[in-house]
């Protein structure tokens, strides 16, 4: 937080695009189980520590392979859950002695997202946010 209360960490939502908003709602709400919600032309996408929206975009060619990066509490419990699913373009479990576990799937339009263990290294996280923060300010 700055000395004016506001917290970086929550004030950046990711942005990702869809040609059928019907196919990304039902897609991050059945088959990844998040929730969703209709929100000003767009969706709201929430699931546990992290949100983003979906908007509308006729020509996906001009922004598809976009990506995002989550950083979750229990990645691994995450990608058990996404496999149980069955759920496609799975990426699978990684991990190194250097990073974080860590895993991506590509939604129906393209996107990626990439879910990476917060708590593997929470002093590394904690500082890489600090930083940031020093230099965005």
């Amino acid at each position: 937080m700055d000395g004016k209360g506001v917290d970086y960490k929550a004030s950046v939502m990711p942005i990702l695009f869809s040609a059928d908003l019907e196919r990304a709602s039902d897609y991050y709400a059945d088959r990844l189980g998040f929730l969703v919600r209709d929100e000003d032309g767009g969706l709201y996408v929430r699931y546990a520590e992290f949100a983003f929206r979906v908007l509308p975009a006729e020509e996906t060619d001009l922004v598809s392979n976009i990506g995002a990066v989550f950083h979750v509490a229990r990645v691994n419990r995450l990608h058990r859950r996404f496999l149980r699913q069955r759920v496609p373009d799975l990426g699978c479990l990684r991990r190194s002695a250097v990073l974080p576990a860590r895993f991506s799937l590509r939604d129906p339009d393209g996107n990626t997202l990439y879910f990476v263990d917060k708590t593997a290294y929470p002093g590394v996280h904690a500082a890489f946010s600090a930083d940031q923060h020093r230099k965005t300010t």
